[in-house]
């Protein structure tokens, strides 16, 4: 992995090239890929390590019990993170899974390089705690935006709503195939 790439996380934002530099040498290179259709994790899975997307897509979705199954988000953005929340709370499984939607490769990080008894010197652990608040408070907002997309009492009314994410920053809107839009909008 490049040290462009590490700069793209929000996780690594705001350290210059040596703390870079100690942080990889304690994370290690832990790349993984992963083809179209593979899932890097179940819902039955424990969790163990944070993800960065390197390259590729992934849905992070929900199964119903009747079989429905329903998109909470993609990872497209190099540099984004995902499977962060279930390490934290101590969660025994995920509650959804994270499928790759074409060939992607991620960095997995083990959670023991966020701890008091990290190896990395005590300012760059704090920089790091203070980047997962920062990506934990973001990804609150987005299920917030989530829930008011969901909460549309119609389709017309989900649709608008799903737009809105958009206003007026975007001045035009690539809309998803129609199953994976059906699938984020639950209808």
């Amino acid at each position: 992995m490049h040290t462009k790439q590490w700069k793209s996380c929000v996780l690594f934002q705001g350290m210059d090239d040596c703390e870079l530099e100690e942080i990889i040498k304690q994370i290690g290179n832990h790349t993984k890929t992963y083809q179209k259709g593979e899932f890097i994790f179940g819902e039955d899975t424990k969790p163990t390590e944070i993800y960065i997307l390197l390259d590729g897509k992934v849905s992070i979705g929900k199964d119903t019990p009747s079989g429905k199954h329903i998109i909470i988000t993609q990872i497209e953005e190099e540099g984004d993170m995902f499977g962060e929340v279930y390490l934290f709370i101590k969660k025994e499984s995920y509650e959804m899974y994270a499928l790759a939607e074409e060939e992607t490769k991620v960095l997995a990080i083990s959670k023991s390089v966020f701890g008091i008894q990290s190896e990395l010197k005590r300012n760059l652990v704090l920089k790091l705690q203070e980047n997962l608040m920062r990506i934990f408070a973001s990804n609150a907002y987005q299920m917030n935006q989530k829930i008011k997309i969901l909460g549309g009492a119609s389709l017309r009314e989900k649709i608008v709503n799903y737009l809105f994410e958009f206003y007026p920053k975007e001045t035009e809107i690539l809309l998803p195939r129609r199953e994976e839009w059906a699938a984020y909008l639950n209808v």
